[in-house]
């Protein structure tokens, strides 16, 4: 039997589970301070945000492929149709 971590199953009640069990470990606590200002970098470099012109851009995630090379896979949605 090969094993597939909650997060890679497809949708079902193994990730209902997996998304409870992860907020509900013991001796967790949550941070006192969510702000993730003090985080980001002072500057953002213009080539190092994707953009479009007629589209609007969202969940940029960026993998390493067998080749070596990092490839970027992001969302997108026609400004023409709204938000």
């Amino acid at each position: 039997m090969i094993f597939i971590p909650a997060f890679l199953r497809p949708y079902g009640s193994n990730t209902f589970h997996f998304t409870i069990s992860l907020f509900c470990l013991p001796g967790c606590n949550p941070p006192s301070d969510l702000s993730f200002a003090n985080r980001l970098p002072e500057k953002f470099h213009k080539e190092n945000i994707i953009s479009e012109d007629d589209y609007n851009v969202w969940g940029t995630n960026i993998l390493k492929g067998k080749d070596g090379k990092y490839h970027a896979i992001y969302s997108r949605w026609p400004k023409s149709r709204g938000i």
